[in-house]
Protein backbone atom coordinates (compact mmCIF):
# COMPACT_ATOMS: atom_id res chain seq x y z
CA UNK A 1 0.00 0.00 0.00
CA UNK A 2 2.63 2.58 0.72
CA UNK A 3 4.49 1.38 -2.30
CA UNK A 4 1.55 1.91 -4.09
CA UNK A 5 0.82 5.77 -2.73
CA UNK A 6 4.74 6.43 -3.81
CA UNK A 7 4.30 5.30 -7.19
CA UNK A 8 1.04 7.61 -7.36
CA UNK A 9 2.72 10.54 -5.94
CA UNK A 10 5.52 10.27 -8.26
CA UNK A 11 3.00 10.23 -11.27
CA UNK A 12 0.98 12.49 -10.33
CA UNK A 13 4.29 15.18 -10.04
CA UNK A 14 5.20 14.08 -12.97
CA UNK A 15 2.08 14.81 -14.71
CA UNK A 16 1.72 18.01 -12.97
CA UNK A 17 5.19 19.17 -14.04
CA UNK A 18 4.69 18.44 -17.58
CA UNK A 19 1.35 20.71 -17.23
CA UNK A 20 2.97 23.60 -15.64
CA UNK A 21 6.07 23.57 -18.97
CA UNK A 22 6.00 26.17 -21.28
CA UNK A 23 8.29 24.52 -23.58
CA UNK A 24 6.82 21.26 -26.04
CA UNK A 25 8.15 18.17 -24.42
CA UNK A 26 9.01 15.84 -27.50
CA UNK A 27 8.94 11.63 -26.54
CA UNK A 28 11.82 9.97 -26.27
CA UNK A 29 10.93 7.41 -28.79
CA UNK A 30 10.48 10.53 -31.20
CA UNK A 31 14.11 12.20 -30.10
CA UNK A 32 15.42 8.90 -31.03
CA UNK A 33 14.11 9.13 -34.54
CA UNK A 34 15.12 12.59 -34.77
CA UNK A 35 18.75 11.73 -34.03
CA UNK A 36 18.52 8.90 -36.41
CA UNK A 37 16.76 11.42 -39.51
CA UNK A 38 19.95 14.04 -38.70
CA UNK A 39 22.06 10.84 -38.96
CA UNK A 40 20.65 9.82 -42.52
CA UNK A 41 21.69 13.41 -43.58
CA UNK A 42 24.88 13.67 -42.59
CA UNK A 43 25.87 10.30 -43.85
CA UNK A 44 23.91 10.63 -47.02
CA UNK A 45 25.91 13.45 -47.70
CA UNK A 46 29.18 11.75 -46.54
CA UNK A 47 28.63 8.34 -49.06
CA UNK A 48 29.97 11.46 -51.95
CA UNK A 49 29.67 8.89 -54.37
CA UNK A 50 26.23 7.23 -53.26
CA UNK A 51 27.36 3.66 -53.58
CA UNK A 52 26.02 3.12 -49.86
CA UNK A 53 29.52 2.68 -48.63
CA UNK A 54 31.53 5.67 -46.43
CA UNK A 55 34.96 5.17 -48.17
CA UNK A 56 35.70 8.51 -49.97
CA UNK A 57 37.79 10.45 -47.39
CA UNK A 58 38.90 12.22 -49.99
CA UNK A 59 36.04 13.12 -51.47
CA UNK A 60 34.80 14.33 -48.64
CA UNK A 61 37.32 16.46 -48.33
CA UNK A 62 37.35 17.57 -52.23
CA UNK A 63 33.48 18.73 -51.87
CA UNK A 64 33.98 20.48 -48.50
CA UNK A 65 37.45 21.93 -49.55
CA UNK A 66 36.42 25.59 -50.39
CA UNK A 67 39.55 27.27 -51.29
CA UNK A 68 41.31 24.73 -52.89
CA UNK A 69 43.93 24.29 -50.40
CA UNK A 70 43.66 20.42 -50.05
CA UNK A 71 42.08 20.16 -46.43
CA UNK A 72 38.90 21.32 -45.00
CA UNK A 73 38.60 23.85 -41.70
CA UNK A 74 35.15 23.52 -39.78
CA UNK A 75 34.05 26.87 -41.18
CA UNK A 76 34.61 25.51 -44.76
CA UNK A 77 32.73 21.88 -43.91
CA UNK A 78 29.90 24.10 -42.13
CA UNK A 79 29.70 26.15 -45.38
CA UNK A 80 29.65 23.88 -47.89
CA UNK A 81 27.33 21.13 -46.17
CA UNK A 82 25.18 24.22 -45.18
CA UNK A 83 24.65 24.87 -49.00
CA UNK A 84 23.74 21.52 -50.14
CA UNK A 85 21.73 20.99 -46.90
CA UNK A 86 19.27 23.47 -45.74
CA UNK A 87 17.92 21.84 -43.19
CA UNK A 88 21.07 20.88 -41.26
CA UNK A 89 21.13 23.09 -38.04
CA UNK A 90 25.23 24.47 -37.93
CA UNK A 91 25.67 23.12 -34.82
CA UNK A 92 25.14 19.54 -35.74
CA UNK A 93 27.37 20.01 -38.49
CA UNK A 94 29.82 21.34 -36.20
CA UNK A 95 29.38 18.46 -34.23
CA UNK A 96 30.03 15.84 -36.80
CA UNK A 97 32.96 17.77 -37.95
CA UNK A 98 34.76 17.08 -34.69
CA UNK A 99 33.37 13.48 -34.87
CA UNK A 100 35.28 13.14 -38.42
CA UNK A 101 38.67 15.08 -37.15
CA UNK A 102 40.07 12.18 -35.35
CA UNK A 103 43.45 13.66 -34.28
CA UNK A 104 41.23 16.97 -33.30
CA UNK A 105 43.88 19.63 -35.67
CA UNK A 106 41.11 21.81 -36.93
CA UNK A 107 41.15 20.20 -40.11
CA UNK A 108 39.54 17.22 -42.53
CA UNK A 109 42.83 15.71 -43.98
CA UNK A 110 43.91 12.20 -45.11
CA UNK A 111 45.29 11.60 -41.83
CA UNK A 112 42.03 12.17 -39.68
CA UNK A 113 41.23 7.68 -39.72
CA UNK A 114 37.86 8.58 -38.97
CA UNK A 115 36.68 5.50 -41.50
CA UNK A 116 38.81 3.00 -40.14
CA UNK A 117 37.97 3.45 -35.99
CA UNK A 118 34.54 2.90 -37.39
CA UNK A 119 34.50 0.51 -40.14
CA UNK A 120 32.65 -3.03 -39.78
CA UNK A 121 35.61 -5.24 -38.85
CA UNK A 122 34.41 -8.39 -41.07
CA UNK A 123 33.74 -6.11 -44.13
CA UNK A 124 36.33 -3.22 -43.92
CA UNK A 125 34.02 -0.64 -45.01
CA UNK A 126 31.58 1.78 -43.24
CA UNK A 127 28.22 1.25 -44.69
CA UNK A 128 25.22 3.82 -44.22
CA UNK A 129 23.11 1.95 -42.06
CA UNK A 130 26.12 1.71 -39.25
CA UNK A 131 27.25 5.32 -39.71
CA UNK A 132 23.39 6.77 -38.94
CA UNK A 133 23.40 4.62 -35.85
CA UNK A 134 26.51 5.78 -34.69
CA UNK A 135 25.36 9.31 -35.67
CA UNK A 136 22.39 8.86 -33.89
CA UNK A 137 24.37 7.62 -30.66
CA UNK A 138 26.76 10.95 -30.96
CA UNK A 139 23.51 13.30 -30.86
CA UNK A 140 21.80 11.34 -28.26
CA UNK A 141 24.32 11.96 -25.71
CA UNK A 142 23.59 15.31 -26.14
CA UNK A 143 19.78 14.47 -25.79
CA UNK A 144 19.58 18.18 -23.80
CA UNK A 145 20.93 20.02 -26.80
CA UNK A 146 18.94 18.06 -29.58
CA UNK A 147 15.47 18.54 -27.94
CA UNK A 148 16.62 22.88 -27.43
CA UNK A 149 17.94 22.95 -31.55
CA UNK A 150 14.87 21.42 -32.71
CA UNK A 151 12.53 23.80 -30.85
CA UNK A 152 14.63 26.65 -32.18
CA UNK A 153 14.87 25.49 -35.79
CA UNK A 154 10.34 25.08 -35.05
CA UNK A 155 10.89 28.56 -34.02
CA UNK A 156 12.49 29.90 -36.92
CA UNK A 157 9.96 27.79 -39.10
CA UNK A 158 13.41 26.10 -40.82
CA UNK A 159 11.54 23.09 -40.23
CA UNK A 160 9.11 21.16 -38.15
CA UNK A 161 9.22 18.15 -35.65
CA UNK A 162 7.19 15.88 -38.10
CA UNK A 163 10.07 16.16 -40.85
CA UNK A 164 12.64 13.98 -38.50
CA UNK A 165 9.51 11.52 -38.43
CA UNK A 166 8.78 10.91 -42.40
Amino acid sequence: MKLALIVLAACVGVLCRQGKSNTKQFPDRDIQLAAMAIGKWLCMDYDVDKNGVLDETQELIDSTDVNGDGNTTIDEFVRSWSERSEILHENWIRAIFGWVDTNQDGFLTMEDRFLEQHHDPITGVLLIKDCIMLCADHFLRYEKNLRKEIKEQEQKGVLQFSDFLL
